[in-house]
């Protein structure tokens, strides 16, 4: 059983708000194009696959933003198969506590990782 990261992220190309099981660095272009020059999802699955990781990718139209589209996300998460394999899933631009609760309930009980930036961390814990 090979070790799977959940990324959320954003790219310029692709299916939207569904996950694709990513293998290879050749994949990741056939099926999402380039990144965006905000975005981080991409960057992060490119590291993952270089680290001997599966990425399951589910592309936003912007990364941190419409908690409905998270929402929906950790649902299908939820129910997908590789969901076991799970060993993190990855928030780029998230701080908001409502995303991160939809994906705590899907990696708490698999424990599985939250993965956060920096910058997200401060936006987390400056909320009111």
């Amino acid at each position: 059983m090979k070790k799977t990261i959940a990324i959320f992220g954003e790219s310029k190309e692709g299916p939207l708000h569904t996950f694709i099981h990513l293998r290879s660095l050749p994949h990741i272009v056939e099926s999402f194009g380039n990144p965006t020059e905000t975005g981080l999802g991409i960057h992060l699955a490119i590291q993952a696959l270089l680290f001997q990781r599966e990425v399951l990718f589910y592309r936003l139209e912007e990364e941190g933003f419409q908690k409905d589209t998270y929402e929906l996300g950790c649902h299908l998460l939820e129910k997908h198969p590789k969901k076991e394999e799970l060993t993190a899933i990855a928030l780029p631009g998230v701080g908001d506590t409502l995303i991160l609760s939809f994906a705590q309930k899907v990696a708490a009980p698999i424990g599985a990782l939250l993965l956060i930036t920096a910058k997200d961390l401060y936006d987390f814990t400056t909320q009111r």
